[in-house]
């Protein structure tokens, strides 16, 4: 990581190297905040599946590895991957309070329903017979074969 310093200095100096690395920086934190904000371990953190588990660490993982890619892209992609973040997040967080609803509450009372009911017969017409069988074959055959002629 050293390589190439010069009496403990970067190459670049300094100030280039701090302005080189603080887009990568800045995509980093953006992009971890925006992942807290839209809400993406939220429900990731309170699944017992290690499937999901999986998927979280690559999530939280994520971020780095965006800051490493903008660190060996040009800087006008780091841009465009850091204003597009922002602006992503901030559109989606003002659609989510747009279109956010309280949920709807119903006041039932049971006991004005009535006792629940066994499930009534289906009718013979609409048995397996009249529509086929499980395998999807016609029971019936609807044109017959035409009776060959007398010679």
């Amino acid at each position: 990581m050293t390589e190439g310093w010069i009496d403990g200095v970067p190459r670049l100096g300094w100030e280039d190297t701090l302005a080189y690395l603080t887009i990568p920086v800045i995509l980093v934190i953006t992009q971890t905040v925006s992942l807290q904000l839209l809400g993406s371990f939220d429900a990731l953190d309170e699944s017992d599946d290690p499937t999901t588990k999986n998927t979280a660490v690559v999530l939280r993982f994520l971020p780095f590895m965006l800051g490493y890619f903008a660190m060996n892209a040009p800087a006008g992609l780091g841009l465009y991957w850091l204003f597009n973040n922002i602006l992503t997040t901030a559109v989606t967080t003002t659609i989510k309070k747009v279109t956010e609803k309280p949920p709807v509450e119903f006041e039932i009372d049971l006991s004005t329903i009535g006792p629940r009911r066994d499930p009534v017969p289906l009718p013979d017409i609409l048995s397996e017979e009249a529509f086929g069988n499980a395998a999807g074959q016609i029971v019936g055959n609807s044109n017959p074969e035409p009776e060959p002629e007398p010679a």
